[in-house]
């Protein structure tokens, strides 16, 4: 059991150490508000996952040869997660299931561009979104199937997290335009639009009356 040692915060996290083994066979009451910690991957199934199972499970955590596989990304092992149940595989869940993967950031790369890669049902490969935490990434999913990190360029990177916009804006005035500029500050997406003129709204102010 861990305590977090932030001032004021009482968290707590339970771990199950099967960091010596690949697969590990337990009870869902055990799993329940728990990390398993394999000796690959760390999982932690959430109360609704854990719902649709039995009281036995079965948890996998391996890497597997990715040039059998859709993957090509370069010196990065893909991991092959499974799950039995009462001695029946289970793929899809009723919930999710949070999974952390080592993971080392290469020299000046950016921890923010990060991401999943895993072979959907129709053998394509998607993009999911991960984040970097102490040398692990981390990522939730609703089934097991075939995972890798891999590098977003900032193009992907914005297209999968969205960007990253500051505005600049001028008012228009009565005889010049107005604008607004928004740029990405990742990817450097740039947008220029135009507000028009606003024209004279004349109010009188004087008058001389003739003579």
């Amino acid at each position: 059991i861990y305590n977090c040692t932030c001032e004021g915060c009482t968290a707590t996290k339970k771990e199950l150490d099967y960091s010596n083994v690949k697969t590990a066979e337990i009870s869902k009451d055990a799993l329940s508000g728990s990390e398993l910690k394999l000796k690959t991957a760390s999982i932690a199934l959430d109360q609704d996952t854990l719902g649709g199972l039995g009281d036995s499970v079965e948890i996998t955590a391996d890497t597997v040869d990715k040039n059998s596989l859709s993957i090509t990304e370069e010196l990065k092992p893909v991991y092959d997660f499974s799950m039995q149940s009462n001695g029946s595989p289970v793929s899809n869940f009723g919930g999710t299931v949070k999974i952390r993967v080592p993971y080392e950031l290469a020299d000046g790369e950016d921890p923010d561009s990060i991401a999943i890669l895993y072979i959907n049902d129709q053998g394509e490969v998607e993009k999911i979104k991960a984040k970097y935490i102490n040398g692990e990434a981390e990522f939730e999913t609703t089934h097991f199937s075939y995972y890798t990190v891999t590098r977003l360029t900032p193009q992907e990177r914005c297209a999968l997290y969205d960007h990253i916009i500051t505005e600049t804006e001028v008012k228009p005035t009565c005889t010049t335009q107005g604008y607004k500029i928004t740029v990405c500050t990742r990817c450097g997406k740039y947008e220029k639009v135009y507000t028009p003129a606003l024209g004279h709204d004349f109010e009188e102010t004087d008058r001389t009356e003739a003579t």
